[in-house]
């Protein structure tokens, strides 16, 4: 079984996907924060590294310990989009037909592990301050840390009122943020062996990290969503999808243009 579909990023079939997310669930300390080693660093630093060996192993499958965590970083944060959408659904009262739909995403049911919470900037954005604050694809950098981060944004949320707007939290999030942007994630970014010339040698640069306020958005992680199903697809036919996706596109910005152009005729 092979996991490249070009030669520089990694095929994450659904078989591997639901292994990450099985191994994961049953490591309370990657996702409990009331488990007692949820803060020990170098635990979660261990597990990423043993999920990658394993992974190659049983799949052959290579990727970068931080493309792992990413990967699982992203899962959880689209899982928790699902979350709030059929946590508003049941609100108005919404017919089980589209809640069903809500629920149909393949990696649903796998992810219920994970503790309810109703949706959360700063939560989604502190777990996946990987995606937007490092966009080094090597395992030979380790650099600073992001649990202390988290854990620091964790106990803000938990102090916060419950009827606390995410509208007001907002602004305080966005100042906190510009402090991550030199931060690392040691536990995540997991320095290879010195005779791993392999490795040694296929290691991209590193990249400037960028924070922009779309990165914080739900829209950006739906898109990085969509985007990774698109790239898992046969080259010929992941050129029709993106194909179809922006004709659909244009098809509604026509019809915004339209109805913006009778509004204007109308007032």
């Amino acid at each position: 079984m092979t996991n490249e579909c070009d030669n520089t990023r990694p095929y994450w079939s659904d078989e591997v996907i639901i292994f990450v997310i099985t191994t994961i669930r049953n490591t309370p300390y990657m996702w409990d924060k009331t488990h007692k080693d949820y803060s020990i660093r170098y635990l979660k630093h261990n597990f990423w590294k043993n999920l990658r060996w394993t992974l190659e192993k049983r799949y052959k499958f290579r990727a970068y310990t931080n493309e792992l965590a990413r990967k699982w970083l992203n899962l959880a944060s689209y899982y928790r989009l699902q979350q709030k959408a059929i946590f508003d659904a049941n609100a108005r009262g919404a017919q089980p037909e589209e809640i069903k739909r809500l629920e149909g995403w393949k990696f649903f049911q796998q992810l219920k592990f994970l503790p309810f919470v109703v949706y959360d900037k700063n939560s989604v954005d502190a777990e996946n301050l990987y995606d937007s604050a490092n966009t080094n694809d090597s395992d030979n950098v380790s650099s600073g840390v992001v649990e202390e981060r988290q854990t620091t944004i964790d106990q803000n949320a938990d102090s916060e009122s419950p009827t606390q707007s995410t509208a007001e939290r907002i602004p305080q999030f966005q100042d906190s943020m510009e402090n991550t942007k030199q931060l690392g994630i040691e536990e995540l970014n997991v320095p290879m062996e010195d005779n791993d010339a392999e490795v040694e040698e296929t290691t991209p640069i590193a990249i400037e990290p960028v924070i922009d306020d779309v990165q914080s958005t739900p829209s950006f992680h739906y898109g990085m969503a969509i985007a990774q199903d698109v790239f898992e697809l046969d080259e010929n036919l992941k050129i029709d999808a993106k194909m179809e996706i922006m004709q659909v596109i244009v098809k509604y910005q026509k019809k915004q243009l339209h109805r913006t152009v009778m509004n204007l005729a109308g007032s």
